[in-house]
């Protein structure tokens, strides 16, 4: 009987420190990320959402939108050379016009490619090249890269996206 008291008395004991120890490394391991893995997640995100893949419903497609204005700050100015997309835009102007884009074509899936980021303070900036490949309503395809420079700036322990360049490349 004393033994087992005494068995008791250790175990549980025990049993707490193996509880904690799990919970400081499920945190370290999922919550505890860098600002390159937050900014990185950001624009993957940003890629989910702005893709449009066949067979996408209007739905699943407003959804995307819509979790678009949540990686944005309350103004973001784009630079690109046509006038329609060119600005500064709010949120929910930027999913107005994700979705603008999203009913003229039947897939656009976008992807990046050497994200190189560079983070000073609570400024970030991301360059990197996007390829953009699929087909419009009218069964015209397409496939486009292009150079894009995203400013970030961390408001709330998010970064957030305030301003895009977007440049073509240039071919040899």
């Amino acid at each position: 009987m004393v033994n087992k008291i005494r068995i008791g008395l250790f175990i549980k004991p025990l049993l707490l420190l193996i509880a904690v120890v799990a919970g400081v490394l499920v945190w370290y391991f999922y919550f505890n990320k860098t600002d390159k893995e937050m900014i990185k997640e950001q624009l993957y995100q940003f890629r989910s959402n702005a893709s449009k893949y066949a067979g996408e419903g209007m739905a699943q497609g407003m959804l995307k939108c819509k979790a678009l204005e949540r990686l944005f700050d309350k103004t973001c100015h784009v630079n690109i050379n046509v006038d329609m997309f060119t600005g500064s835009f709010s949120p929910e102007e930027v999913s107005s016009k994700a979705m603008f884009c999203r009913n003229h074509c039947d897939s656009a899936v976008i992807d990046f490619h050497n994200i190189k980021i560079t983070i000073e303070g609570d400024n970030a900036e991301a360059i990197l090249t996007a390829s953009l490949d699929g087909s419009s309503k009218n069964g015209k395809r397409f496939n486009e890269y292009r150079e894009l420079t995203i400013s970030m700036k961390k408001i709330e322990g998010k970064w957030l996206i305030y301003n895009i360049d977007i440049h073509q490349i240039l071919e040899k």
